[in-house]
Order: structure tokens, then C-alpha cells, then sequence
């Protein structure tokens, strides 16, 4: 239901119910489909009745939808929660969630018009039909975790190769502390390496084309190096 199809305590209507009201129905709809319940689900009647219309209220759109499996009633009577399934979480794309969050503005002059769905891309289809298979490999950045990283197969030469020597160097083994004394030290380089990448790809540019970089940036790698 519609913040403005929701009648107030006097009992007149905040606006008639129209294509408006459908859009908002397709945002509850496409909001369901994501993240596997409606917006508010966790709500009573009388608190949802309260709650769509209020701009107070914020509705959560999260980065990730984690699927779950609904409550039952268990054998002795007694209902479980809902099992959450972390494992198949996944991010969500941040143009699926700008169209709902242009489907359930509670504002109908604001909320986003038919026409105006139809030409976004991952709605309408159209970018399957428009770009090569390469271009609908979805962006890297979707598909890693939170605590997920893309490492250059050369860096990774490099680490295999480190932790190889490590090993050798120390034939009778390393107690955990030892390892996360080392580990700490390597991501502190990773992270020095990482950000320089920008100013040594540019400094290579430099060169390449007879130019030189400005002298604060060469004051910059020469601290940093």
C-alpha cells in the first residue's frame, strides 16, 4: 500500500490512488525479490500503517542480500527464528538498488514514472541487447566480498615465492605468533606498494613521453622511497 492510498486519522485521503501508487507496489515487489522479504516486514499493521508514510522512517536498502529460511515451528512447539545463509549472500548491484529507491519515494511527484523505468538498463533488458558479452560481465567490485582483494598474478609470484623462503629459512617452524608478526609486516608493505602505484605508473608516463613529473610529486616518492 501506498503512503498517499494510507487514509489519515480524519479519514480524508492525502491523494488519489493511481500510477504512482503502482510504481510504489512494483518498488515492494522488486525490494522482495532482492532481498527475499518486503521493506516492512518487521513491522506491525499499526506500525507499518505509521511507518509509509512517515519521512522519518528510513527504509534500508544493504549492499548485500543474504537469503534466509523462513520460521517454523520446531517439535516441541516453539517457533525458530529465521536461519540466515550467510554463505550465499551476495552484493547488490548500485543500480538495482537506485531503481527502488526511485520506486519508493514516498513523495509521488518524486518517485520515478513508468516511462522513466523503462530506460533503465538493468530493468528493461536493454543493455543485454545493446553491449557485447564482455561488456555485461558484471563490475569486479560486485563481486568481491568485504574482506576480498584482486592481487596481480606478479605480486602473487612474489609472495609464494617469499613464503617459500621463509620456509626454508626456518626448518623447525614457526609458532603462530611468529606467523602473525610476519603477516602484519607484509600487508604494511602491500599497503606502501599499493599506494604508490598511482605516482610510480605516472612517473612512467613521464618518462615515456620526455616529461618529468612536478617536483612535489618527486618530493613524495623520495619520501616514500
Amino acid at each position: 500500500m501506498s503512503p498517499e492510498a494510507i487514509e489519515l486519522p480524519d479519514g480524508m485521503r492525502r491523494l488519489k490512488v493511481g500510477r504512482p501508487s503502482d510504481v510504489w507496489s512494483l518498488g515492494c515487489i522488486l525490494y522482495q525479490m532482492v532481498y527475499g522479504h518486503p521493506p516492512f516486514q518487521h513491522l506491525s499493521v499499526y506500525q507499518k500503517m505509521k511507518a509509509i508514510p512517515d519521512e522519518s522512517h528510513v527504509i534500508e536498502f544493504p549492499e548485500y542480500a543474504v537469503p534466509s529460511i523462513p520460521s517454523k515451528l520446531a517439535a516441541n512447539g516453539v517457533p525458530e527464528p529465521p536461519k540466515r545463509l550467510e554463505h550465499l549472500k551476495r552484493r547488490v548491484g548500485k543500480a538495482v538498488i537506485a531503481g527502488m529507491k526511485s520506486c519508493l519515494c514516498r513523495s509521488p511527484k518524486e518517485r520515478a514514472t513508468i516511462p522513466e523505468l523503462l530506460e533503465q538498463e538493468w530493468m528493461s533488458g536493454n543493455s543485454s541487447m545493446k553491449n557485447s558479452r564482455s561488456e555485461q560481465t558484471p563490475a569486479l567490485e560486485d563481486l568481491l566480498g568485504p574482506q576480498e582483494v584482486v592481487i596481480n598474478p606478479h605480486y602473487m609470484a612474489q609472495l609464494l615465492a617469499y613464503g617459500m623462503n621463509l620456509g626454508r629459512s626456518h626448518p623447525t617452524g614457526w609458532d603462530q605468533d611468529d606467523l602473525d608478526r610476519e603477516a602484519a609486516v607484509s600487508v604494511g608493505v602491500f599497503d606502501v606498494v599499493h599506494s604508490l602505484i598511482p605516482s610510480l605508473l605516472f612517473t612512467a608516463a613521464c618518462s615515456r613521453t620526455q616529461r618529468h613529473p612536478p617536483q612535489q610529486l618527486r618530493a613524495k616518492l623520495q619520501l616514500k622511497c
